[in-house]
């Protein structure tokens, strides 16, 4: 599970991703669809038990990623080294968004 937040002032996002049952190796957010495995754009660095927590300064081209949905966390183990564990990064205030912006 993800939960975040996203200033878009700033284009901050407050992360918190919890997940039990496993030991993670590597974590990142990846761009691509929900059915296809695309590169890393950001890394969570080595600290990776549950719950991990951070923030991430997002490019223009990071927050476009973001709000066309995008992005997708990636929780890697020893067994699955191309990813145990994903999630499609959706924004609930999305029709918000877009309208702030025309």
């Amino acid at each position: 599970r993800m939960e975040g937040v996203y200033n878009k002032e700033t284009k901050k996002l407050t992360y918190t991703i919890t997940y039990s049952g496993l030991t993670a190796t590597a974590g990142h957010f990846h761009s691509g669809n929900s059915w296809e495995a695309g590169p890393v754009v950001y890394n969570f660095g080595s600290t990776l038990n549950s719950p991990i927590s951070g923030s991430w300064d997002l490019n223009q081209q990071q927050e476009n990623l973001l709000f066309s949905g995008l992005l997708y966390a990636n929780i890697h183990t020893a067994v699955n080294k191309g990813g145990e564990i994903r999630g499609q990064v959706n924004m609930v205030d999305f029709n918000a968004w877009k309208a702030s912006r025309k």
